[in-house]
């Protein structure tokens, strides 16, 4: 009878992981290997990370820019191996290495990659409840639903992937910490937290929170294991050093040269006040993204910590790391945006409490409903999760159309890398970093410029000019672990982000067709205004997006242009 308990904790705990990936599979993706766009990149950030991995792709190295980075092929092949990524190289190496033997879009890659990293947190936090108690661990899973639906999901959708990634091996740390200690576990301890460290440096500093907690649990209730844990994770601290210190100098020479930290000295209303002008950003979790559910999970929560607490087992440590990981926007010394963006995993960090009800509710059925199963509960509890996020609609299409990626792979295609990129406004642009995608130094419009397009001035003002060298790379000198670094100065110099500019630079103007009616109108009028004064022809219309060349350049073009 035991083994078959055992069993069916098994595959339930298989059916519910099968639902979980075919919902959120649906969301993401629409179920979907490939598609001819990119699909399930919402934002800036999930872009700029796509970008990475397909740079990585296309160079074969991540340490390498792209050539179209550089203004001739000259300067390319003099400058390109003479910088370091300061973007974490780990999503990259595993999409462009999987995109390369598949043969699959990198962007396809990144969100099916990603979406499997979330769909195994879950089952480690499995793992890790049924340390302790199996039955706990399979009532806890339902919860993890709610990840699919509300503000959770965008932490995929919106490109926090590194986030996600680091918070995979933070489970994975967790994991190994509770299990049964061997004699080199702290190597393999060592390791994770490095990976965390260097997919997203946060989440090296949680390890080490979870860890003083487990430290001090064993402290108090098993001073003799203490001290072997303690040594144990000495030597994993050394061992992080050693295997992340190469990324750890890249941080400091950048990041660090900037000023840059996640740690602030500042209460929550102060964070909120300073950043956001004293409203919240529309991203940030609290507790009501659990509607009807707080009220069970506070409960449920207290009575986890009592039956830990009257069995003295080691499961206390992660309970105290969830609760003071949900309060930690509100510590004085506080990660600003990133105390909430740990929230995004709540569904999954705060399971616990929703198993701990199922084994109340359990514990009662036992005792005095006894025709009552585990399973029946589990059913339960499992449909009523579903009832709430179902139907789950497709939600990854929407920044790069059809048309605009069909345009982009004509780029590429036809034209040289080493050209100018006029970019008319088109409010998608607002996330910029998709336009990346197009493989070219772009110049892009700005809302505030299109009511200034004058068919009779040839200069376009404060356009924005993103940097690949810059924005991405560091210098190999000024990442090097002697010598001063010159990144800041670096960056200062190299990024004129905001650059004025005549039409008659540009070797091509590129315009989106989606777009509002009255911005489609003076677009299309500046562009028609080039073409009749025979400066520019349209080598490309798709119906969702035209490329114009500039048949004439410089002096020729501006005399053309004022008459």
């Amino acid at each position: 009878m035991k083994a078959f308990k055992l069993e069916s904790s098994k595959i339930l705990l298989l059916v519910f992981i099968t639902v979980f990936m075919f919902l959120g599979a649906g969301k993401a993706f629409d179920h979907k290997i490939t598609h001819s766009s990119p699909t399930g990149l919402m934002a800036s950030d999930a872009f700029t990370h796509d970008w990475v991995s397909q740079n990585t792709l296309d160079n074969g190295y991540f340490n390498k820019p792209p050539e179209y980075s550089f203004g001739s092929n000259e300067e390319y092949l003099q400058e390109s191996e003479n910088y370091k990524l300061f973007h974490s190289p780990i999503l990259p190496f595993i999409t462009s290495s999987i995109s390369r033997i598949a043969g699959l879009n990198v962007y396809d890659v990144d969100v099916i990659v990603i979406f499997c990293l979330i769909s195994l947190m879950v089952l480690l936090s499995y793992f890790i409840l049924a340390k302790f108690n199996e039955t706990l661990a399979l009532f806890s899973l339902p919860l993890s639903l709610l990840f699919l639906q509300r503000k959770f999901f965008i932490s995929l959708t919106w490109g926090w992937w590194n986030f996600l990634i680091a918070e995979f091996f933070l489970f994975a740390v967790i994991l190994l910490i509770l299990g049964n200690s061997s004699k080199h576990r702290y190597i393999l301890n060592a390791i994770l937290i490095s990976a965390a460290f260097i997919s997203h440096g946060m989440e090296a500093g949680y390890a080490a929170i979870f860890i003083a907690f487990y430290l001090a649990f064993n402290f108090f209730f098993d001073r003799k294991e203490f001290f072997k844990l303690f040594i144990e994770q000495i030597k994993s601290l050394l061992l992080v050093i050693l295997f992340g210190g190469y990324y750890l100098i890249i941080l400091f020479k950048t990041m660090g040269s900037m000023g840059y930290s996640q740690v602030r000295f500042m209460s929550n209303a102060e964070f909120i006040e300073k950043a956001y002008n004293g409203v919240p950003a529309n991203y940030f979790i609290y507790f009501n993204e659990f509607i009807n559910f707080r009220f069970l999970l506070v409960i449920g929560c207290l009575i986890l910590l009592y039956i830990l607490w009257q069995k003295k087992n080691q499961l206390i440590a992660f309970w105290l790391f969830v609760i003071f990981m949900s309060f930690s926007p509100y510590l004085y010394v506080v990660a600003g945006e990133r105390g909430y963006q740990w929230r995004f995993l709540w569904p999954i960090f705060l399971s616990f409490a929703f198993g701990a009800i199922g084994l109340a509710a359990h514990y009662f059925a036992k005792n005095y409903l006894r025709k009552i199963s585990k399973i029946l509960i589990f059913a339960v509890m499992f449909a009523s999760l579903l009832i709430i996020v179902y139907p789950l609609q497709f939600q990854g299409a929407g920044v790069v159309g059809d048309t605009e990626y069909d345009s982009y792979r004509w780029m590429h295609e036809n034209t040289d890398p080493y050209s100018n990129f006029l970019v008319m406004y088109a409010p998608q642009n607002s996330q910029i970093t998709s336009l990346y995608m197009m493989k070219r130094n772009i110049f892009v419009s700005r809302p505030e410029i299109v009511n200034t397009l004058n068919l009779s001035n040839d200069k376009m003002t404060e356009l924005i000019n993103p940097h690949m060298t810059v924005d991405f790379f560091c210098k190999k000198e000024d990442c090097s672990l002697l010598g001063e670094s010159n990144f800041l100065k670096f960056r200062e110099e190299g990024e004129d982000y905001y650059e004025n500019r005549s039409i008659c630079f540009f070797d091509y103007i590129y315009m989106s067709l989606r777009n509002y009616e009255e911005i489609n109108k003076i677009n299309a009028a500046y562009l028609q205004n080039l073409i009749d004064k025979n400066i520019s022809s349209i080598v490309f219309n798709n119906g969702g997006a035209v490329i114009a060349k500039n048949t004439v350049k410089g002096e020729e073009c501006e005399r053309r242009f004022r008459h």
